[in-house]
């Protein structure tokens, strides 16, 4: 490998940090290039010695992780883990010591993987990622050149490794994000500078699936009613920053009323960025929030029961409560006796710190909930 014969596993390298797909393609080409039978990246927690592998068939790393983890002799016998440091295997362990060890003959001897050349790519957060190349007993141990050959590679490989990293982290946030998102019982629509809709969750996707107010078709929301559309079109427009109005109100809040006859939605329509921001942004640069007055948000049963310690009936009687109901009616619908209800209900005030209803209620909506909850 000389510095003609770099670029193009160069740009495998970072065809793999922009895609974690790509791994598995650079790795092979890597150990080609270095004459390896095997070649993988290892990431491992070094105070759990948990961790993940690309390179290595299912079977074997089942059984490293599960077996191996802590028995690794190259690891072991490692007393500082430096990012960045390139080592053979004997600078690691003696040959001697390793022809005896079990990690050898019973992991590596029947992969046909003797030689190692270990590449420290990162630290961080106890978590170690490196590059693990290895021949056969029967190759040319790795070399100097080898090193050296490595070293070159090195700062890519690091690159690399850490822009996959932050790029993963990012997915798992924005994997959170909407998965809150899809938990709120607001229905939630970001829309692009076009207007476009680029994302709704779970609650929009329920609410436009009922055609009861407002549709969600050709990649844009239309109100059903032709003079409740020119309005929320007009508010998108301002809130996206394309009115042509001399002075347009980015936005507002209107009723939104429904074909069933349900109480109307309640919807606002707001930027997420100033005027001049919004013009420069692709991504979403407004979001349209829709409220049911129709829909409560669940409170688990779990949750209440261990934050004020109710019983299963209190929170029950809560539950009845945050929906709108009286004790009469909250006893009616569990099928208790008013009498029993109101003995629930003493209890809750005793156990909230509250004294009247209302303000029971209150703070029970203050919790954290949504409307995909299911009460245990």
């Amino acid at each position: 490998m000389n510095g003609e014969n770099l670029s193009p596993i160069i740009e495998t390298i970072y065809d793999a940090a922009a895609s974690h797909d790509c791994w598995p393609d650079t790795l092979s080409r890597l150990g080609a290039a270095f004459r390896s039978n095997r070649c993988a990246l290892v990431e491992r927690n070094l105070e759990t010695m948990h961790g993940s592998a690309i390179g290595m068939d299912a079977p074997s790393r089942d059984e490293y992780f599960s077996v191996w983890k802590e028995r690794n002799i190259y690891n072991t016998r490692t007393p500082i883990w430096r990012a960045g440091e390139i080592v053979t295997g004997p600078q690691i362990v003696p040959i001697s010591e390793l022809l005896r060890s079990d990690y050898y003959n019973d992991f590596l001897r029947p992969r046909d993987s003797f030689h190692l050349l270990r590449i420290s790519l990162r630290i961080e957060d106890h978590v170690h990622q490196s590059i693990s190349l290895t021949r056969p007993r029967s190759a040319e141990a790795f070399q100097r050149s080898d090193i050296e050959r490595a070293s070159l590679l090195l700062p890519h490989l690091q690159r690399a490794a850490l822009i996959t990293c932050r790029l993963q982290e990012l997915g798992m946030t924005l994997g959170a994000v909407e998965k809150l998102l899809d938990d709120n019982p607001t229905g939630i629509i970001l829309l692009s500078r076009t207007g476009t809709v680029i994302s709704v969750n779970r609650a929009g996707r329920q609410m436009a699936g009922l055609a009861d107010g407002f549709l969600l078709r050709g990649g844009c929301i239309e109100a059903l009613r032709q003079s409740d559309d020119a309005l929320l079109q007009r508010l998108i427009k301002g809130a996206t920053s394309r009115s042509d109005d001399a002075d347009p109100a980015r936005g507002g809040p209107f009723r939104l009323p429904r074909r069933s006859g349900l109480r109307d939605y309640v919807v606002l329509v707001a930027p997420l960025y100033p005027a001049s921001q919004a013009l420069e942004q692709r991504g979403a640069v407004a979001c349209i929030l829709i409220s049911d007055p129709e829909v409560t948000p669940k409170r688990q049963r779990s949750m209440l029961r261990q934050i004020y310690g109710m019983t299963e009936g209190e929170a029950h009687i809560a539950e009845r409560l945050i929906a709108g109901d009286s004790p009469e009616q909250a006893a009616a619908a569990l099928g208790i006796k008013v009498s029993t209800a109101r003995v629930h209900l003493a209890a809750l005030f005793r156990k909230t710190g509250t004294h009247r209803q209302a303000e029971l209620v209150r703070l029970l909506l203050s919790l954290p909930g949504s409307v995909s909850d299911n009460p245990q």
